[in-house]
């Protein structure tokens, strides 16, 4: 593996393997973990994608209650946001989980919080709450997606759509989980909790990312894993 991270840090989830982990580190990237997050539901309570997620005027947008190593790494550049110990899991799962794909922005209304919102991104909404967790934003005009919302959404504005099955990754305490939640974007890279073979639309997934010129790293084996991707920061 080339070293192309420069010494980036990654937020991941606590559960990552210790085998993808390593591979993260072997290609520069620093990771530093999350603590759970007593307002989700605990298969998902480490997942960054429902914690952080970039802010529309530039930034991030993040959790305050999130681990004191990631408040550091962020520094200034974030604006914190607080979850309702009284709201549904849906409700809390839902205020940061939104999709990038170049200028749009993708997110239920409903559920997503006030801030999340536009200048910077046309704004689209969709039916699914789960944004960032089921679709990957390979580059600034294509995306891979499980969601037949967000895949209508995202051809409606042009955008390049590669729509894959549903129940081939894995999601300790529930059938399956998502594809967006079993990788995470690197620098000229995607980088998967597991096998793409071990997925129906693998081979089609890979070839989608490769077509976009951007290479595909395994970053250990065995099934896809939702592990709440990734944030690079």
């Amino acid at each position: 593996m080339d070293n192309s991270g420069h010494n980036k840090s990654v937020v991941l989830a606590k559960n990552v393997p210790e085998e993808a982990v390593g591979s993260l580190r072997k290609l520069g990237y620093t990771p530093v973990f999350t603590r759970e997050c007593p307002y989700f539901d605990t298969a998902v309570a480490f997942h960054p994608d429902l914690i952080i997620c970039r802010h529309s005027s530039g930034g991030f947008l993040a959790w305050d209650g999130i681990d004191g190593g990631i408040r550091e790494l962020l520094g200034d550049n974030v604006t914190w946001v607080s979850f309702d110990k009284d709201a549904s899991n849906l409700s809390n799962e839902g205020k940061l989980n939104v999709l990038d794909v170049g200028k749009y922005r993708f997110a239920n209304r409903k559920y997503c919080a006030d801030i999340i919102l536009p200048p910077s991104f046309v704004f689209i909404h969709v039916n699914q709450v789960y944004c960032a967790c089921s679709s990957i934003p390979v580059d600034e005009g294509s995306v891979i997606t499980d969601d037949p919302s967000i895949k209508k959404a995202a051809e409606a504005v042009g955008l390049a759509v590669l729509f894959v099955s549903k129940g081939d990754v894995s999601l300790p305490g529930h059938p399956y989980g998502f594809i967006g939640g079993s990788c995470v974007r690197l620098d000229g890279k995607i980088g998967f909790f597991g096998e793409l073979a071990s997925h129906r639309d693998g081979k089609a997934v890979r070839d989608f990312i490769e077509s976009r010129g951007i290479e595909v790293v395994e970053l250990c084996g065995g099934r896809l894993r939702d592990l709440g991707g990734g944030v690079l920061i």
